[in-house]
């Protein structure tokens, strides 16, 4: 994904209107940071959690508890919960509906004005996959080839190991 400048520059003087950004003109290059913990009081757990919900798109709390713990370590997915309620509480995120063939639900952030599948058009849980293999694809007969290989590779190492061990 790549951006031209005048993009960036619209959605951070966007963003510095709403008091989310701040910039600092110290040194050669201007450099952005994020205001929203500081205007709003959040904790460094909460912020992580935004932070994760905006990077990666909807997600699920045990995928944030482990994308999270280098940051904040949550003692369990009950503390995780307590923070997600609190954002919840706040407007911060939203609980989406789950999904069919998922036990977890999911969270999402509200800071966008797009509804979930425009503003995630790939969170779905996995690609759809084509069941149909042609027998003549040309990666079909290529992985076919490679993996006669393999096998004739493997029976040769086999081969030899057992030669090996009889020697003992």
């Amino acid at each position: 994904m790549s951006y031209d400048e005048e993009t960036l520059q619209k959605v951070l003087d966007l963003l510095k209107n709403k008091k989310l950004v701040r910039d600092s003109q110290s040194g050669r290059v201007i450099k952005y940071g994020e205001s929203l913990s500081k205007a709003e009081n959040l904790m460094p757990r909460e912020g992580i959690i935004l932070a994760l919900l905006m990077l990666k798109g909807p997600q699920t709390p045990g995928a944030l508890r482990v994308r999270a713990e280098r940051v904040h370590a949550f003692e369990n997915l009950e503390a995780l919960h307590e923070v997600l309620g609190n954002l919840s509480e706040w407007g911060f995120i939203q609980q989406l509906p789950r999904q069919a063939g998922h036990k977890e639900l999911r969270y999402m952030h509200l800071f966008a004005d797009l509804t979930q599948n425009e503003a995630y058009p790939n969170a779905s849980s996995q690609p759809e996959l084509n069941s149909e293999v042609r027998s003549d694809s040309p990666k079909l007969v290529e992985l076919q080839a490679e993996l006669k290989q393999l096998r004739s590779d493997f029976e040769q190492v086999k081969t030899e190991f057992l030669n090996f061990k009889n020697q003992f």
